[in-house]
């Protein structure tokens, strides 16, 4: 009997002690839920549905040719609107006709299927020197990126370094496939006079 008595007396103390957790919990999820800065975003496509760090993406065209290397140090991707946020991304081109053109920021955003790539930040493009063109860097603090086309273009102030030459202006558009660089407003240069051969 006095067995009995304890196995009760058990299992009352085993439910009281859950009740007690559960009720815990609940009062420190509302409290989290009230706090600044703690409440959770009302639309879940504010959160990350999955992340990846050290990302190295390659893209290839439709025809399947090497397109471009992307990696980024952190890559998180929003299901709400389809969306893939990149901490210091990298796009290097991978076309063996072309000069190499590579691109950097601190952050990205592009949209679904990264057929458009936003780049906020220290945006650098680099176009390697070949034997017809001299190395080309192009700074500003956005560019949008068509990679399928080969073009980036700003509509921010741009500074475009080309060999000695410095060009800067207001909007501009590049395109790798012609090597056309277009400087759309407020354009200024500085040209330095070839060295002279003897």
């Amino acid at each position: 009997m006095a067995s009995r008595r304890e196995d009760r007396l058990s299992a009352l103390l085993t439910i009281a002690i859950g009740t007690a957790l559960a009720a815990g919990s609940l009062y420190l999820s509302r409290i989290a839920d009230q706090a600044p800065g703690l409440a959770p975003s009302a639309d879940p496509g504010d959160r990350p549905e999955s992340f990846a760090e050290s990302v190295m993406v390659n893209r290839t065209r439709k025809d399947g040719t090497p397109a471009f290397l992307l990696t980024a140090e952190r890559l998180d991707y929003f299901r709400g609107d389809d969306s893939t946020v990149l901490e210091r991304p990298v796009l290097v081109s991978l076309d063996t006709d072309r000069p190499t053109v590579s691109v950097r920021a601190r952050t990205g955003r592009s949209g679904t299927g990264g057929s458009d790539i936003l780049l906020t930040g220290g945006v650098l493009l680099d176009r390697e020197a070949d034997g017809k063109d001299a190395r080309m860097t192009i700074e500003t603090e956005e560019a949008q990126i068509l990679p399928d086309d080969d073009i980036a273009r700003s509509d921010r102030p741009v500074v475009v370094r080309i060999g000695a030459d410095v060009l800067t202006g207001t909007g501009m558009e590049f395109n790798n496939r012609t090597r056309i660089l277009t400087v759309d407003r407020q354009v200024r240069a500085t040209f330095l006079p070839a060295p002279r051969t003897p």
